[in-house]
């Protein structure tokens, strides 16, 4: 074999190895995307159920709607996704949902939501402020650590 032949071989031999690591690492961040996915959306089934709760309250309890009470429905509490948490502010009127990674260790997506089902952000002081869908993205409206 002449040293055209060895070059070539050892170019493709390059190639193939990049190539594999490229696909390998795109794949892991769509699993990491696709994932993060799967969660807000038991998030979002979760808020959900706990809107209906708070209505079901307000019809029985002289039209004071809460979410003081409400707990996570069993079929939601530990998925293949995450494990969910809820607190619910003192008021009863601000709920967040939490869920924990099972894919990620140490990595959990979270929303706090009001009365009316809308997307809060918390500062500091503690005052609350609503977020509007136009014009932003899921990072916007849902707090990441560890990813």
């Amino acid at each position: 074999m002449g040293k055209k032949q060895f070059l070539l071989i050892f170019l493709g031999i390059i190639l193939i190895v990049a190539t594999a690591f490229i696909c390998r690492y795109m794949y892991q961040s769509y699993k990491i995307d696709a994932h993060q996915d799967d969660i807000i959306f038991d998030i979002m089934r979760i808020a959900d159920a706990a809107y209906k709760y708070r209505v079901e309250q307000g019809q029985t309890q002289d039209g004071v709607a809460l979410y003081t009470g409400f707990e996570i429905p069993q079929n939601y509490n530990f998925t293949s996704n995450a494990l969910y948490q809820v607190s619910i502010s003192d008021d009863g009127e601000v709920i967040t949902i939490k869920g924990l990674s099972q894919l990620v260790v140490g990595a959990s997506i979270y929303a706090h939501f009001d009365r009316q089902l809308n997307f809060l952000a918390a500062t500091e002081e503690g005052e609350r402020h609503i977020l509007s869908p136009i014009g932003s993205d899921r990072e916007s409206f849902f707090f990441w650590e560890g990813w």
